[in-house]
This record gives C-alpha cells, structure tokens and sequence, in this order.
C-alpha cells in the first residue's frame, strides 16, 4: 500500500518521529505494532491527501506536473494575492493539501469555524470574479 509520490523511508521516519513525541518506546507494551499501525495511517493520510489533490488539479483543469506558473494562471494569481495572507494559506493547506480545517484553524490562530467562512468567502470571491 504505497501512496504515489510518498518515500516509504519517509512514512517509517515520520511514525516513528510521531510515536517517539508522544512517549519513549520502552513505554509501549507492543512497540512494533504501535509503529505498523502509524505507519499505515500515515500511508493511508499521504495517499488521500494526493487523491485530493489530484481532484483539485482535474477541477482546475491543470496538469500534475506543471509549473508554478501555469498553477497560478490557472487559479487567478491576481484574485489569489487580493486575498489576505492567513486566507491564502488557509487555502493552500485546506484545499491542495487536504488538512482538516481544525488543524489549520491551529496553526493560523483562528477558530474552526472562522476558518471554514474565511475559505467559503474566498470561494465566493472566485466565483464573483469568474463572473
């Protein structure tokens, strides 16, 4: 169970980087499957996060492997700039890489719910802007 784009030896460093943060392995009763578990479920985030991103590129209508440039005249840079930072990056974060709003309400300092208006305003901007 591979996720396209995703180094294995990056999974197994990231459970292990993951479990080893919340205690020592010495600590577990069954280290090894405590890390296979992770593993899987890092495997299985990295493998939804790429099918959501490949749904964001068929509805932009923009290839896997293209440049930033033909990314950003695909989504409107000028639109994307006219926004506010912690709204561009909410985008970024909630849109391609397929974060949960909670998270990314976390580490922009707002509420959850804040974050879902912000990014339905943006939306609504876009498809004012499209006409």
């Amino acid at each position: 169970m591979r996720p396209v784009g995703a180094d294995p030896d990056d999974i197994v460093q990231e459970a292990l980087a993951r479990t080893l943060a919340v205690r020592p392995l010495r600590e577990l009763d069954e280290p090894m499957a405590y890390l296979r578990t992770a593993v899987v479920r890092i495997a299985l985030d990295h493998r939804r996060r790429e099918a959501q991103a490949e749904q964001t590129r068929q509805r932009l209508g923009v290839r896997e492997a293209t440049s930033d440039s033909e990314i950003a005249d695909a989504v409107g840079l000028d639109m994307l700039r006219a926004l506010p930072s912690d709204t561009r990056t909410l985008l970024y974060l909630v849109t391609i890489e397929g974060l949960p709003y909670r998270e990314v309400a976390a580490m922009i300092g707002c509420s959850e719910e804040r974050a879902r208006v912000s990014r339905a305003c943006a939306r609504g901007a876009a498809v004012d802007a499209d006409g």
